[in-house]
């Protein structure tokens, strides 16, 4: 009698994308909050509530070149302004893994189910489950830098 309940690989292949994906998502998050909370600190203006609605590229530029302006501090910019690059770059990835489709298929040469992102832009990178790990790995990285690269700097307000 035919099933129509997947296979159990699929369900199995289906937990571990989803996993990947959620967690690449969630630690990406943090980044997120990281400048939006630096923003918060550094104006009398509420330049969090201000930037809410702006994309994260933006929130960025803001931030690094409000880091920029700091004087003093050279070691602690240089982090900071590192780990805000860092966290531009990965937004590219972030966002070619939140916003298109995950496809899976079987290598019959290989004997094995394959699954991995394809970009609709020709030429993109193509992510495998292998590659949003790493980048959920760096995510973390960074994630922690930023954040801990941004407490060490001087909060300075206008009009302060």
């Amino acid at each position: 009698m035919a099933t129509s309940d997947p296979p159990a690989h699929l369900d199995s292949l289906s937990v571990e994308i989803s996993t990947a994906l959620g967690r690449a998502v969630w630690i990406f998050s943090a980044i997120e909050s990281a400048t939006y909370d630096y923003l918060k600190q550094l104006s009398k203006e509420p330049l969090h509530e201000l930037m809410a609605d702006q994309l994260f590229k933006a929130r960025v530029k803001l931030a690094t070149q409000l880091v920029a302006r700091i004087e003093g501090f050279s070691e602690e910019k240089a982090q900071a302004l590192l780990y805000l690059k860092r966290a531009e770059n990965l937004a590219k990835t972030r966002n070619a893994i939140a916003h298109n489709p995950w496809r899976i298929w079987a290598d019959f040469e290989a004997r094995e189910l394959k699954a991995a992102i394809f970009q609709r832009k020709e030429g993109a990178p193509v992510h495998t489950l292998e590659s949003v790990r790493q980048f959920t790995s760096e995510a973390e990285e960074v994630s922690e830098g930023l954040q801990s690269s941004l407490r060490a700097l001087p909060y300075v307000c206008n009009g302060a």
